[in-house]
């Protein structure tokens, strides 16, 4: 009987043991390198980081501060309600923004949002906008000076304010717009100055008078163009320039082609993919 017990109390003394050396192994979510914490930072989302990490520690906070986002506004509301409380505390961490107007949401982004806070914002993606909220947000976008690609799509694009505004935002490489209706643009303002960083201009619709015009103004680093060109019934031909005609029609190919502008014989010219509507 008391070798019974002395084995028994040998065996309790392992266990404990055991028990005690698994406890001390384990780690606390703390005691993860900073690059571990960095790493699992990257799947989660603006508002997850903020409502499981933030205010938590000065370590924590300064880890949460580190890496970028990408955010999109697009999809549940509760998250996009979510966020506007808590803008100030990323903002300037997020690279790229995806903007709609369903539920009325960029109403509540031009009221309670301070775009110039987006100071590291590269990439913009605005859908379904209204005309009225279209034109109050793309008005403070010149403020982004890392804003190198907008894309607009299913808004329509005909006030005489976007024309100016788009041409106001100096740092565009890549530049995307479908419109409902056939993109109207207008070159009155005497404050417009070509592109001098655009690249890629891609237009879903316009009328051929607008796409001349608008040529003068792509700036010289355009490589290419994808362009649906409308012709107006009645147009005056005689009101389009026939030298940018003959240089549309001068590509390899039956591809339409505009030479380069910069006189180097190794730079590809860039390309324009017309579609030809009635």
């Amino acid at each position: 009987m008391d070798r019974m017990t002395s084995v028994t109390n040998m065996e309790r003394s392992r266990m404990n043991k055991f028990k005690t050396d698994a406890s001390r192994s384990k780690l606390s979510f703390e005691q993860l390198p900073n690059e571990l914490l960095l790493y699992i930072f990257q799947f989660l989302s603006i508002n997850d980081l903020h409502r499981g990490f933030y205010n938590l520690n000065l370590r924590l906070n300064t880890i949460c501060y580190s890496p970028e986002f990408k955010l999109d506004l697009t999809r549940l509301k509760y998250a996009f309600d979510y966020y506007c409380s808590i803008q100030r505390s990323f903002a300037s961490q997020i690279y790229s923004l995806k903007l709609c107007d369903e539920y009325d949401r960029l109403t509540l982004v031009n009221r309670h949002m301070d775009i110039s806070l987006f100071k590291n914002l590269r990439a913009i993606t605005i859908r379904k906008s209204s005309p009225e909220n279209f034109d109050k947000i793309l008005s403070k976008l010149h403020s982004l000076s890392n804003l190198s690609y907008l894309n607009i799509y299913a808004t329509l694009i005909q006030s005489p304010h976007i024309t100016t505004a788009l041409f106001s935002i100096r740092s565009l490489k890549r530049l995307i717009l479908y419109s409902f209706d056939p993109i109207l643009l207008h070159f009155t303002d005497n404050t417009i100055c070509p592109w001098t960083k655009l690249e890629y201009l891609e237009l879903n619709g316009c009328y051929m008078t607008d796409f001349l015009k608008l040529l003068k103004y792509v700036g010289s680093n355009v490589k290419r163009m994808v362009i649906s060109i409308f012709y107006k019934r009645r147009e005056d031909p005689a009101s389009i320039d026939p030298t940018i005609i003959d240089n549309l029609l001068c590509g390899d190919g039956g591809s339409p082609q505009i030479p380069g502008k910069t006189g180097n014989d190794n730079v590809n010219p860039y390309l324009i993919q017309s579609k030809y509507k009635r």
